[in-house]
């Protein structure tokens, strides 16, 4: 998968959400510049009172809406478009804020708004505020201007000026004894000492000034993202086990989906096979070994459970469809783990299935042999022959190709399920 390195005019399914924004009379701005190209995310900011219409709007541009507890503001949403292989993720805000839990709040968003104009038909800050805007949130969300982009900041400073609203919050806390002026002098001659020597005593300017609101928002954050771990809300990330024979591609299509994905993703290893030093042991020990592996097995099926609940994209990796695989060897003590390890787990949401013939896996790896290699290919085809959530795909294409189609089946399994409550704060 590629993104575009052009503007958003190159990417029509984002141009589908800023006209559906802007056909429902909602005012909005790009936050910063297009950066589809690096991170897959667009910053857009929208009137306080658009926010409940933002889901029905978006949904009908083919965006699903996200998790997002304990982020203040922010509403993220996530589209696809099969066509052009490509994934565009939003994350919207009704404020101006910065700081990793949002505790830096501005009162700018209603004058950015207002100030902001059109380029190409998409709607973008004034040269002022997107400078300003830029430089904060390197300083209180980063910490510090990124490697390399110092050039992008320099690039946005030419041309503005002090009259931002936010060049005004610069100016009342004196970072360092520093006016606006002061700061936007050292980016232009290029003192990148000097810029990144300002996150920490800007932080410490606005504590000072306004610690009763930085703490109390930082505290609600904790509580809220707390909250979505332990709610009652049912589970809203995805999981997806990917299957398939030894030199089937598992592990590079897993790690094709982790840079592909504008999501954050996790591995966790589902295998109950696998032999553990200590396993020599235990089995001198009745039933030691059995206990063993279904500890092993709840203690992952929980983290799976956590990493879903936070919305994430759970990767599982030799997912317990592997116990049921058919094996002359399997005695009866391995029967009665097999069938307990199918019943302990609970399905993914999507199973992905590597098929390719025998010879070519053996080609690949050359472990197993031809003879087994088959048998397992058939029992992964007829395991998804067997469940509605799985998708069968050609391991002998190319890996980008075989990647493109775990996309549009992983869209599909996102898109498909039934929106879940999402526990947001809205303001604060």
């Amino acid at each position: 998968m590629t993104y575009p390195s052009a503007g958003p005019d190159r990417v029509p399914h984002l141009l589908r959400a800023f006209r559906a924004l802007d056909d429902a009379g909602v005012r909005w701005a790009m936050l910063r510049d297009f950066d589809l190209a690096d991170t897959g995310d667009v910053d857009i900011l929208v009137y306080q009172d658009a926010a409940g219409r933002l889901d029905a709007l978006l949904a009908g541009a083919g965006y699903r809406r996200l998790p997002g507890a304990g982020q203040g503001s922010h509403r993220f949403y996530l589209g696809y478009d099969g066509e052009d292989d490509c994934w565009v993720s939003l994350d919207v805000v009704t404020e101006v804020a910065f700081g990793r839990r949002l505790e830096f709040r501005t009162q700018a968003a209603v004058a950015l708004l207002a100030r902001a104009g059109r380029r190409a038909g998409v709607s973008i800050l004034s040269r002022d505020d997107a400078f300003w805007h830029l430089l904060l949130h390197y300083m209180l969300d980063k910490g510090r201007v990124p490697p390399g982009r110092h050039a992008r900041l320099a690039a946005a400073a030419a041309g503005a000026g002090c009259g931002s609203p936010l060049a005004s919050v610069l100016d009342d806390l004196r970072p360092g004894g520093r006016a606006a002026a002061d700061i936007i002098a050292a980016v232009l001659r290029g003192d990148t000492a000097a810029v990144d020597s300002l996150s920490a005593p800007l932080r410490r300017a606005w504590r000072a000034k306004d610690a009763g609101q930085v703490r109390r928002r930082a505290i609600r954050s904790r509580i809220e993202r707390i909250h979505l771990i332990r709610s009652t809300v049912p589970p809203i990330g995805t999981t997806v086990a990917i299957l398939g024979p030894d030199g089937a591609g598992k592990t590079t299509l897993a790690e094709n989906l982790t840079r592909s994905v504008p999501l954050p993703a996790r591995h966790v290893y589902m295998g109950v096979w696998r032999e553990y030093p200590w396993d020599a042991w235990l089995r001198w020990i009745p039933g030691a070994r059995l206990a063993a592996r279904m500890a092993r097995l709840s203690a992952r099926s929980i983290e799976s459970r956590y990493h879903r609940r936070r919305g994430r994209l759970v990767l599982l990796d030799r997912f317990t469809t592997d116990a049921a695989l058919p094996s002359p060897d399997l005695d009866w003590r391995g029967r009665v783990t097999a069938s307990l390890v199918r019943r302990l787990s609970r399905d993914p949401d999507l199973f992905l299935v590597l098929n390719a013939p025998a010879d070519v896996m053996y080609a690949r790896k050359g472990e197993q042999g031809l003879k087994v290699l088959a048998r397992e290919r058939d029992a992964y085809l007829r395991m998804a022959a067997r469940h509605p959530s799985a998708a069968v795909l050609d391991a002998t294409l190319p890996p980008e190709v075989v990647c493109k189609h775990a996309h549009r089946a992983l869209w599909h399994a996102v898109s498909a399920a039934p929106p879940r409550a999402t526990p947001t704060a809205e303001t604060g």
